[in-house]
This record gives C-alpha cells, sequence and structure tokens, in this order.
C-alpha cells in the first residue's frame, strides 16, 4: 500500500499481463487503417474534432475514436465511480476495448500516428507509429526517439511512459474527448450538426448528462477574449496534471477551464518550486509578464519547460496571447 500527496491510499496489486494484448508491429496491420493504404483510416474509426487542440510543436493533427460494438462511452457521473465521479463529473469512463488514433503531419507528410488503447480491466497503453519517408507504412517505436524533420526541426517520438504522464486518469486518459472540448459544429455524413449530438445519436457517447458544461473556446476562433483563449490553452496543456489531486501537487495552481481566473489561485501568487532568478516573480504577476513564471515556464526549452513532454519548439502564438493578457491586467 502507499499514500499520494492528496491523501489516497493506494493497493499495489500483481501485473495480470493477460490484460494487454499484443499490438501490430506495422501500422497497415493494426485494423485501424486499410492494410493497402494505411493512410486511409477503416470505417470503424469516427473522426472527431475538439476546439482548443493541445500544442504539439506545429504539427497538423487529426483524430479518430473506435468503441466496440454495443459499447458506449458513459459519463463518470453515472458510475460507481466514488472518487472519479466527486473529481471530475463531466469526465468519461471508456469501455475496455476504445481506441483513440492521432495522426501527426507536416507539410502534408504522415510523420507519425498514436494509438491510445483501453485494454482489459481498464488498463492504457499508448503506442507511437514512426512514418516511412516514402509514406507506404508506419513501425511501432519501443522506446523514445528523436528524427530531424524536412524542415530541420527535430521531432521526438514518445516513449510510452512518456505517453501515460500525460494521458493521466484524473484526465480521463483521453484528454481532448469530453463534453467541453466537443460540443461544436463539424461536417458528418448527415451535413453539418453538433458533434455531441452526433455521436449521442449514432450511439458512441450514451452519457445523459444533466449537468452544465464550459464550451471551451475555438483555438482559432479571432473573437475569443484573451482571458478566454488563455484559460483554453491551461485547460488543454496543463490540466491533465495541473488540478486537485494531479501529479503536480506541489504546484497548486488548477488549470481546469471551467476555474475563474481567480479560482486558478494563478495570479499574484509567489511560486511554490522555482522562482528562476526572476526577482519578486508570481506565476501571473499582473501587468508583469517578465516577472510571470507561468509565462517563464512556456517561453522555456530547457528541462525545466512546461509542457514537459511533447514540447520543444516555441509556441510563439500561445506566448503573444499570454503576455497580451498579463499586459492587461
Amino acid at each position: 500500500y502507499f499514500g499520494d500527496y492528496a491523501g489516497g491510499i493506494f493497493a499495489i496489486e500483481p501485473w495480470d499481463a493477460t490484460a494487454v494484448t499484443a499490438v501490430a508491429e506495422k501500422l497497415s496491420e493494426t485494423g485501424c487503417f486499410s492494410p493497402s493504404d494505411p493512410t486511409l483510416a477503416t470505417t470503424d474509426l469516427h473522426p472527431y474534432e475538439i476546439n482548443f487542440p493541445f500544442w504539439s510543436d506545429g504539427l497538423e493533427k487529426s483524430r479518430w475514436i473506435a468503441v466496440p460494438s454495443g459499447d458506449a462511452i458513459t459519463a463518470y457521473a453515472a458510475t460507481g465511480i466514488d472518487r472519479m465521479r466527486l473529481l471530475n463529473p463531466l469526465g468519461y469512463d471508456f469501455p475496455d476495448g476504445t481506441v483513440f488514433v492521432k495522426n501527426f503531419e507536416l507539410d502534408g507528410k504522415f510523420v507519425e500516428t498514436r494509438i491510445l488503447k483501453r485494454h482489459r480491466l481498464g488498463q492504457w497503453q499508448g503506442y507511437s507509429y514512426e512514418w516511412l519517408d516514402d509514406q507506404s507504412d508506419a513501425f511501432l517505436l519501443h522506446e523514445r526517439k528523436s528524427k530531424t524533420l524536412e524542415n530541420g526541426q527535430v521531432w521526438v517520438f514518445p516513449s510510452r511512459t512518456d505517453c501515460m504522464a500525460c494521458h493521466t486518469w484524473l484526465g480521463s486518459r483521453a484528454l481532448g474527448f469530453h463534453p467541453g472540448q466537443l460540443d461544436r459544429m463539424v461536417e458528418t455524413a448527415y451535413g453539418f450538426e453538433n458533434q455531441l449530438a452526433y455521436f449521442r445519436r449514432i450511439g458512441i457517447v450514451d452519457d445523459d448528462l444533466d449537468q452544465e458544461y464550459d464550451v471551451m473556446p475555438d483555438k482559432s476562433d479571432p473573437t475569443t477574449t484573451p482571458e478566454n483563449w488563455v484559460r483554453g490553452y491551461l485547460h488543454a496543456n496543463c490540466a491533465m496534471c495541473h488540478q486537485p489531486e494531479g501529479a503536480a501537487v506541489r504546484a497548486t495552481f488548477d488549470a481546469r477551464y471551467h476555474k475563474t481566473m481567480d479560482e486558478k489561485k494563478l495570479i499574484d501568487e509567489p511560486p511554490k518550486i522555482d522562482a528562476f532568478g526572476v526577482p519578486n516573480a508570481r506565476l501571473v504577476a499582473p501587468g508583469d509578464p517578465d516577472r510571470s513564471i507561468l509565462l517563464n515556464r512556456i517561453e522555456r526549452k530547457d528541462d525545466d519547460r512546461m509542457p514537459f513532454i511533447g514540447n520543444h519548439v516555441r509556441d510563439e502564438e500561445a506566448i503573444a496571447k499570454i503576455r497580451e493578457w498579463i499586459e492587461s491586467l
């Protein structure tokens, strides 16, 4: 048994090796894409979009989900998982066999495909496939790897441990698949409709939510206010750890979107871990971006950067937006 900083008590149980099934070495053999053309997703995969994507070093991304036939995604609020129901009532509980797929592209060429699967007994695991330069197939990686892309930037393929460091249980494992991110208009086979309503109609989602939730802003919408844009950024890039009982419990601000800026414990709060030599530093120093450790962490590209995984190229848009917001305070 062991405890965590937030007071939880956990039991270590023997690993059941049969809970996680083997995955294919080739992307074309996973069943997610056409064996003859692995650039084409099968009909079992349902594409989806989210309002505010996670920063991924500037690469374009596309997303799919597959749910086993006869099963559906439910809300934690409708389950008996008391701890999750209380902490994350709008989070989703996924049936065993659920698969998420994400493609990463640069200048029209696939670089990586990631698969996140919930195996039997609720065991989640992430897998990374590296595309061949001729785009004929992608191969499973068994450890972290770096590669210089055609534009000269270095792309880092995550290890399986890296995957689960971000796909936390507090984030319901699939970080972008929740009502606030999915509630948007998309084009389906039936025309334009609300994406969340569409998933409910075709039976992928059976959540019957009777609780109000905050719809996150569209990252590309120019009418989004600076404050709401920053709230969206913090949720997408930080909330998987920065929330109650999260892995970043020593850094106590709450990055979840539904929390107001006052509730986040960011503004005029002293840093609890490291000020990096910044005089009179604050997590967010009103009107002074250069004293704001939140911005300092995002601007850094050393081992003290945040987010600390999948973030090696400066997100200039986020830096500018956050600086503008801090200056306005």
